[in-house]
């Protein structure tokens, strides 16, 4: 046997022995009274959050949470104060283990890292009392604690005598029943703790214990054998309750907890405390902890918020995928609240969601009144007469003018002229979601495109599970801290605010406690009404004036906003140091000004200021609402806590400037800055914009469309050669080039056939080589076609490798329309061949061959002219829409495009934005006329008259835009954007093309070649407050946004795959919401 094995058996061994020690029978009437020592062994503990209740007769935390149970827990670091029997009092520093230090008590704030004592030993015959502090009390605020009425009412009493008499007390539970008392050691509790403690750190355990194992082995001293027994029996517990508690890995208990919960730690103070006890009977001593329950609260949203952020990573792209597949067949009143507004801003329409949600429900209830009507006009008018119909007609005009009477009631009066308008278009945007749920192709066709029955059931069984979970935490926490808020007041009535001590501990405790209150509306409101009244008796809501009530005092006082308004409107902060230095003790203003400055960027009270803007703002906006007429004075515009903060900071830093303006105070420099960029705000509005449908023209050979297929290919090789000037060539251009460069070779060659024979030219004779012009043409036609359609499927196949190789039903059109066309342009070059040279060689007579060829040319021919009617049919009437091919390629369609991945799910989404609002552009050209000729003036080209920028969902308000347009002399770059944007004007979008802007202005100069960039932030993500301007997703289009090529009046869009452009070097400039508001309103 091993010396490892020895010791286990060891180990066994000792704890048999030590369990067959005799032990009193409490249940005897002969057995010695636990109690029966003049002392009893007092071990201070406190209320604390929990995961279960303990149900114990002596623990009465004397309020009651909704989120979580209360339990006993060891003290947070901070200090306890004794008194007990006739004094004197005493003073602990309580130690991050939870056990005691003494110290004197007017020592500075020492925290302690160890403490030494995990009890007292207490006089059982004497009453104590004990009060737990975050901060050490000044001699003015102990000195109070000798008195007994403050006694009573600022400390806990510890009933000694009735506790020697039955072994307990209110909040004084027997030590032994620790096991149902600490939160960390209830039965289940205590596993589940284990168990994630083993999947969080289970091999370090097991790696310690082998290390451990092998110092035994090698020394096996008591000692060395006892901590190898100890860390195999520790390692093992947690490999065991891991088994038991799979779960524990994802939900660990005490993960909402301020203090981790630490096991091993809590059972360590707790057998010192009955090592210490040393037979003397033991009870724990719970205080209240009002603020270490406001911490936990704030760490219970602080984890709730981190779950609900790690769901949305992990699902909320699928959530965001179903909730726009469900706009688009489902009804919602806010859609058309939002779309009637639109449409009738001129008449300052502005309908609330109730509101659209009414006009739906009426026109459900009348949708059974109209079948019916359209029903007796149609059948039953026919069989009972016109008098009949008529009164059962009349009968459903009643029917539905009680249907539309409320509906009146809740509408604006003003609206009656345009009630049935109001009404048709609701019916026809029921029309339109009815139609997305067909296979009309006119329709979106959403349930063949869709797994809709798994995306219902997984927003049923995951999506609403979570958002149900989530409301219902987050009110119980809101809840629990409207509760526990109001109660720092009693557990921080000791604050000394000229103690710049208690003030910086007052800083991280207002953090540790609010930090998270903002994350949420309800708790914004928490921290509004904290805020709006400061009182010296609340200290947090004292945040906004530094911790001083005398300023909160100066402010209340009559007479005082010409002063403030003065102070703040100085050429300098001098005014304002004076006015404050007043009001505050030296050494707190000292502290004061190191609030300013980058440096305290990261102090507590700065944090936690910043993170209750949002209160702030909230506030501001109750005061303004609450006033009648504007006062005379700038600063009465602003609510006391604001006036606070802007005296505060005006007096403590230095690059704030405060100025009069019209109608309030403005802040400059850079700070302020920095302060003004937390109003910025999002817009919401999501409309999905239009997206041209580019139609490739076809080359038909035979009668005078040789002549038309010369000239449209001719103009589109001008047009790509155009196009592509100063961009790059990959390989996708290089065939595309190609292809337009064959296909004008064989439309010349049709052409040239087609001359020839109107010419009577049969032959085509150089020396001695003669052939038919009819074969020799159709070989060189056939040659050159069959070539442009390889090209084009070369294209086709670097297209796809550029596009992930992602092939949908247009490219697979693509693919045989190319390769068709390919076969029979290839079968028309070896007919045409062999003719030719079965003449060449005299086998056959020019007659023959041209009788040969043009007998086999005529099924080619009709096959040439069934691939293209075909193909032709194909884009036309059957090709998807780019919504269609979405839905059947996103992550719950049927035939699913883009993985899982990061980087898939924001192709995907890009895809999602870019669908909905890229921007469109277009230009209208105007003849360019240029004089250089004795007969006069001739057209010599085309340039830009105007550029017209339609972006959907934007608005003036809430758009960021960036745009750059440059003209390209050469491969040089000139910046015209200023000039640009001074002739920019806005309009809205008219109702019929969606909703959104349309920006148009004029080239600067006359030149026919420009290149503008569009940066459109996307309208979506802004909404839902994620905008980072530095964030490429949230650009429509990608890192470059949306790039143009504008050749006099033909627009091509130069997408982020096609390489760089010589004007990507150049800066963006912002459009300023005075350029983006229309003038007229549409």
């Amino acid at each position: 046997m091993t010396a490892p094995d020895n010791a286990m058996a060891l180990g066994r061994a000792d704890q048999a022995a030590q369990a067959n020690f005799e032990r009193d029978d409490l249940s005897s009437p002969m057995s010695a009274c636990p109690a029966r020592e003049a002392e009893l062994f007092v071990v201070p503990a406190r209320y604390a959050l929990a995961e279960m209740n303990p149900e114990h007769a002596c623990v009465k935390p004397g309020y009651t949470l909704k989120s979580q149970p209360m339990a006993v827990r060891r003290l947070r670091q901070g200090y306890l104060y004794l008194w007990h029997g006739e004094g004197p009092l005493r003073r602990f520093g309580v130690g991050q283990n939870g056990c005691l230090t003494e110290q004197d008590l007017d020592a500075g704030h020492e925290p302690v890292e160890e403490g030494t004592l995990a009890g007292l030993a207490l006089n059982k015959h004497q009453d104590a009392w004990l009060m737990y502090a975050d901060m050490p009390l000044t001699t003015e605020f102990w000195q109070q604690l000798t008195e007994p009425g403050t006694r009573q009412q600022r400390m806990r009493r510890i009933a000694l005598p009735q506790v020697a008499q039955q072994l307990q007390a209110t909040h004084c539970p027997a030590l032994a029943d620790a096991p149902q008392l600490i939160a960390e050691l209830m039965p289940g509790i205590r596993d589940q703790v284990l168990a994630s403690d083993h999947h969080n750190k289970g091999d370090q355990y097991r790696a310690v214990a082998d290390i451990i194992g092998k110092q035994a082995a090698s020394n096996p001293t008591p000692e060395n054998i006892k901590a190898y027994v100890d860390a195999m029996h520790r390692a093992r517990e947690r490999e065991d309750a891991a088994g038991r508690h799979p779960e524990a890995a994802q939900s660990p208990p005490g993960v909402w907890s301020a203090d981790a919960w630490d096991v091993p730690a809590a059972e360590a103070w707790l057998d010192q405390a009955t090592r210490q006890a040393n037979g003397l009977y033991g009870i724990f001593a719970v205080v209240d902890d009002h603020l270490g329950v406001l911490r936990d609260l704030n760490q219970a949203q602080a984890t709730v918020n981190q779950r609900h952020e790690d769901w949305e990573a992990e699902n909320g792209h699928k959530a965001l995928l179903a909730g726009f597949i469900n706009s688009l067949i489902q009804e919602d009143g806010a859609e058309v609240a939002s779309q009637l507004s639109y449409r009738y801003m001129d008449r300052d329409l502005l309908l609330t969601a109730d509101q659209g949600e009414a006009m739906l429900q009426a026109q459900r209830d009348l949708q059974p009144l109209l079948a019916r009507e359209t029903a007796i006009n149609q059948h039953y008018r026919h069989q009972a007469g016109h008098a009949a119909a008529d009164n059962l007609i009349a009968d459903i005009r009643r029917q539905e003018q009680a249907i539309l009477a409320p509906l009146r009631e809740l509408l604006p009066s003003d609206i009656s002229d345009i009630e049935g308008q109001l009404h048709d278009l609701v019916m026809a945007y029921r029309a339109d979601k009815a139609r997305n749920m067909t296979d009309s192709k006119s329709g979106h066709q959403v349930p063949e495109r869709v797994r809709l029955e798994e995306m219902n059931a997984w927003i049923a069984e995951v999506a609403d599970t979570h958002h149900q979970w989530l409301a219902e935490r987050r009110e119980q926490i809101h809840a629990d801290q409207r509760q526990a808020l109001p109660l720092h007041r009693q557990a921080l009535w000791y604050t000394d605010y000229d103690n710049v001590g208690h003030c910086e501990l007052l800083s991280k405790l207002a953090l540790d406690s609010l930090g998270m209150l903002c994350s949420t509306g309800p708790g914004v409101a928490i921290a509004t009404n904290l805020l709006r009244s400061p009182h010296p008796d609340l200290p947090f809501s004292l945040l906004t004036t530094g911790f001083s009530p005398t300023l909160v005092n100066f402010l209340d006082g009559a007479g005082r906003a010409n002063n403030i308004q003065d102070a703040l409107t100085a050429p300098t902060g001098d005014a304002a140091r004076e006015l404050l230095a007043g009001l505050v003790a030296a050494g707190k203003l000292d502290w004061l000004n190191s609030l300013s400055g980058a440096a305290a960027t990261e102090h507590p009270l700065n944090l936690t200021i910043a993170r209750l803007s949002a209160a702030l703002v909230s506030l501001l906006e109750e005061h303004l609402k609450g006033l009648s007429t504007l006062p005379a004075m700038s600063i009465e515009q602003f609510p006391k806590p604001i006036q606070a903060l802007f005296l505060r900071i005006r007096a403590t830093t230095q690059d704030f400037v405060f100025e009069k303006a019209r109608d309030g105070l403005r802040l400059a420099g850079e700070n302020a800055r920095k302060l003004n960029a937390w109003a910025l705000e999002t817009g919401k509005r999501v409309q999905r914009g239009l997206r041209p449908n580019v139609i490739n023209g076809i080359n038909r050979y035979g009668g005078v469309l040789p002549v038309v297929a010369l000239l449209l290919n001719g103009a589109n090789l001008y047009q790509l050669t155009l196009r592509d000037q100063g961009r790059e060539h990959d390989g996708v251009r290089f065939a595309e080039h190609a292809s337009a460069y064959l296909f004008t070779f064989a439309a010349l060659s049709a052409a040239t056939a087609m001359a020839w024979d109107a010419r009577g030219k049969i032959e085509f004779q150089r020396g001695w080589f003669k052939a038919p012009t009819i074969t020799l043409m159709g070989f060189t036609t056939g040659f050159f076609a069959g070539f442009a359609s390889i090209a084009g499927l070369i294209k086709l196949g670097l297209e796809m490798q550029r596009e992930d190789a992602y092939w949908t039903a247009d490219h697979w059109a693509r693919l045989g329309r190319e390769g068709a066309m390919s076969g029979l342009m290839g079968m028309q070059a070896g007919l045409g061949s062999y003719a030719t040279w079965m003449v060449i060689t005299s086998q056959w007579t020019t007659a023959q061959a041209v009788r040969w060829f043009s007998l086999r040319m005529v099924p080619v021919g009709w096959l040439v002219l069934l691939v293209e009617g075909l193909y032709f049919a194909w884009d036309k009437w059957l090709k998807d829409s780019e919504m269609q091919l979405f839905l059947e390629q996103c992550c719950w369609g049927r035939a699913r495009r883009w993985a899982d991945s990061p980087e898939q799910r924001g192709k995907e989404l890009q895809a999602l934005l870019t669908l909905l609002f890229k921007p469109q552009l277009q230009a209208e050209g105007l003849n360019r006329v240029e004089h250089g000729s004795s007969e006069g003036i001739f057209i010599a080209g085309y340039q830009a008259k105007e550029l017209h920028l339609t972006l959907p969902g934007a608005d003036p308000e809430r758009t960021l835009l960036y745009l750059c347009l440059a003209n390209i002399d050469g491969h040089t770059p000139r910046d015209y954007t200023p000039a640009f944007l001074a002739s920019l004007r806005s309009e809205w979008l008219p109702a019929q093309q969606g909703m959104g802007l349309r920006l148009s202005g004029k080239p600067p100069i006359a030149v026919g070649n420009w290149e503008l960039r569009v940066r459109y932030h996307s309208p979506l993500a802004m909404g839902v407050g994620v905008l980072e301007e530095e964030t490429n997703e949230l650009i429509i289009g990608g890192a470059n946004g949306m790039r143009y090529l504008i050749r006099a009046d033909r627009v091509t869009e130069h997408l982020s795959a096609d390489g760089k452009l010589p004007s990507d070097d150049l800066p963006d400039h912002e459009v300023k919401p005075t350029l983006l508001t229309p003038k007229e309103r549409p």
